[in-house]
């Protein structure tokens, strides 16, 4: 057991003739544990402020950054998506009876696949754009 002593002691002799002391302290030298347990508390709290401190400030950091590289290189804008046609459903209507031969085959082909059954055992009543 280790143990910090900051009182004087008082060394008597037992037996003058073997030269045996006996050391009584003079004060209490017992540890104060109430004091160590408020001392951890103390440590971990600081140290959780402490990290909770240093993330809002890496946080400020990272948004300053941010702000001052898109004052500076300006913010880039997205390519517009071009228009769609107004005439797009009337293209699709000018199809010929082999192109719409073709689509629904493409179409059935899709379906089948899908569920896992031949083209033969499925049939498709209408097909209806959407969207």
């Amino acid at each position: 057991m280790d143990l910090l002593l900051t009182e004087t002691y008082l060394a008597e002799t037992d037996n003058p003739e073997t030269g045996t002391e006996t050391v009584e302290p003079t004060a209490s030298a017992a540890p104060e544990t109430a004091n160590s347990t408020s001392g951890a508390l103390v440590v971990t709290v600081v140290g959780l402020a402490i990290v909770f401190i240093g993330l809002v400030l890496l946080i400020a950091i990272v948004k300053l950054v941010g702000a001052v590289c898109r004052a500076a290189f300006g913010e880039k804008k997205k390519p517009e998506k071009p228009a769609v046609p107004a005439n797009r459903a009337v293209a699709a209507s000018n199809l010929t009876e082999a192109q719409r031969g073709e689509v629904v085959a493409a179409i059935s082909c899709a379906i089948a696949e899908n569920m896992g059954k031949p083209v033969s055992g499925i049939r498709i009543r209408s097909i209806r754009k959407v969207g």
